[in-house]
């Protein structure tokens, strides 16, 4: 489970770094997994259905109440909130091992240069000029 874990985790980080158009190489990286064991007793949950009124009409009226049962089911872990599951069929109760993997990706910030600034000056006859800040700043 923790090898299948693991080419999961590489594989969506390639995903990752394909999409994105950069690599996570030099990138810090920070990754916690834990388990999680779910026992049949802990997987049985109850049902009580709706408790009901029954109106005899031979005896003058009288209301007999009805109560229902509480019923209890057996509800399995459900499987589509995983990446991938071995032995997803359960016809009777078993023992579930939920493996958790997080993985944290701090991407380096790309420095942004401040002089990167585009200045466009109307001049009063309409037209547009670009003005370059690095030749006026050396001007002055």
């Amino acid at each position: 489970m923790m090898n299948k874990a693991k080419l999961m985790i590489l594989e969506k980080v390639k995903n990752y770094e394909f999409l994105l158009g950069e690599t996570f190489t030099n990138a810090e990286k920070r990754i916690a997994d834990d388990y999680i064991v779910n026992l049949p007793v802990e997987m049985y949950k109850s049902y009580e259905a709706y408790n009901s009124s029954s109106l005899n009409l031979k005896k003058a009226a009288n209301i007999n109440q009805l109560n229902k049962s509480v019923t209890l089911y057996y509800q399995p872990v459900m499987n589509k909130e995983f990446d991938f599951v071995i032995n997803p069929i359960v016809s009777e109760p078993v023992i579930q091992i939920q493996y958790e993997v997080k993985i944290a990706i701090t991407r380096e910030k790309k420095q942004t240069s401040k002089t990167d600034k585009e200045f466009i000056l109307v001049t009063p006859n309409g037209d547009l000029k670009t003005l370059n800040m690095n030749t006026v700043k050396q001007n002055h």
